[in-house]
């Protein structure tokens, strides 16, 4: 399956387009540590409920939804589950179709797991994790700001630029 890190899920692309909506619990916040939000297919199938905790191995989730997030001897690190979410687009799965790429399947951390998970994951493969993020979002509380916001950000000297875009997008304020 794929994880994804938040401070607040509530910001996440996917929530904030209503492709999945909260039906139980709260989103994650940027107090939260040993976080998860799951999806009520992956509930139902695993039986689990919020206030349960997810352990992230591929030997304690059902066969009917793979959770293999680290395939080798690791830290268990068992979530607690703060929320899940309902897709709300009907998804057409294919043979092509992977189980990462499942909606169903993609779950959501605070980023205090999610460094944890790479920095496991790191030590196991051997491959080192520089740490740091893969993506940010800024949001600006008016328009006429976006400029400036994205001028600010390209100052931070301690971000390689290279390995990084940086854009507007309106798309969701113009709906």
């Amino acid at each position: 399956t794929q994880i994804n890190g938040f401070s607040n899920s509530e910001l996440c692309d996917y929530f904030r387009t209503n492709a999945f909506e909260i039906v139980d619990g709260r989103h994650l916040n940027e107090n939260d540590k040993n976080k998860i939000i799951i999806s009520d297919c992956m509930a139902h199938e695993n039986s689990l409920t919020v206030g349960d905790y997810f352990p992230l191995t591929d030997k304690a989730i059902s066969n009917k939804i793979n959770c293999g997030i680290l395939d080798y001897k690791h830290e268990i690190i068992e979530p607690k589950i703060v929320g899940i979410f309902h897709v709300n687009s009907n998804q057409i799965i294919s043979r092509w179709t992977t189980e990462a790429d499942i909606a169903e399947n993609i779950l959501f951390t605070d980023l205090e797991t999610i460094s944890r998970l790479k920095n496991d994951q790191a030590n196991m493969t051997g491959i080192k994790w520089a740490g740091g993020y893969e993506k940010v979002s800024f949001f600006v509380n008016n328009p006429k700001n976006v400029r400036t916001t994205i001028e600010k950000v390209k100052e931070l000297e301690e971000i390689e630029w290279r390995n990084f875009k940086i854009y507007p997008d309106d798309a969701n304020y113009k709906e």
